[in-house]
């Protein structure tokens, strides 16, 4: 689940000017190639995730992790959400409920969730506890521990990285797939 405010090229963009915030998610199978993908973005510079979407949106290292047994099945389908809801009561009674049941649809073993921005902290770390509340463990990867004290997620993975790059930085495969072994390896103890 990422915060990037991804969609498909000649699909709706997320709406970036509504007081509430779009609440709505774009469900997109992994087989969307990177160039297919536009962003919506408030909050964070959309210029690492153009480069390389796997700083925001991990499939390609997860689908690399898949081929090498390291993970098992990844789902077909990855969440994108807005970066830009500040209405937390929106997120909590709507949006998050939702999302928790399309992963119990899509039996859904464990989720991760990756924010864009700091206001994304608070989206994604209301939607982490909806998820956990219907039993799936999810791990949030942070890169801004205020943000993440402030939100207290029920699981997060912390290291000094950069809003907008919050899997590291672009083009970086190998320091990519570090931070996606730490934070995976933290959801592995809570089989």
């Amino acid at each position: 689940i990422s915060s990037a405010g991804a969609y498909i090229d000649g699909t709706e963009p997320f709406d970036l000017e509504s007081r509430d915030g779009d609440i709505n998610f774009r469900e997109i199978p992994i087989e969307v190639d990177a160039e297919d993908l536009l962003y919506a973005a408030k909050g964070y510079d959309t210029k690492a995730v153009k480069e390389d979407r796997n700083v925001l949106i991990p499939v390609d290292r997860l689908l690399e992790y898949e081929a090498n047994g390291v993970i098992g099945n990844l789902n077909q389908v990855w969440w994108s959400l807005s970066s830009w809801i500040p209405n937390a009561a929106l997120v909590a009674n709507e949006l998050a409920p939702r999302i928790a049941d399309r992963l119990k649809g899509y039996e859904v073993q464990a989720a991760l969730l990756i924010p864009a921005s700091r206001l994304c902290y608070q989206t994604l770390g209301i939607v982490a506890r909806e998820v956990e509340r219907q039993g799936i463990p999810t791990m949030l990867i942070s890169a801004d521990r205020l943000a993440t004290d402030k939100i207290r997620p029920p699981r997060a993975a912390y290291y000094d990285g950069e809003l907008g790059s919050t899997v590291g930085k672009p083009n970086w495969k190998q320091y990519q797939l570090r931070v996606l072994d730490e934070a995976l390896r933290w959801i592995e103890t809570l089989d």
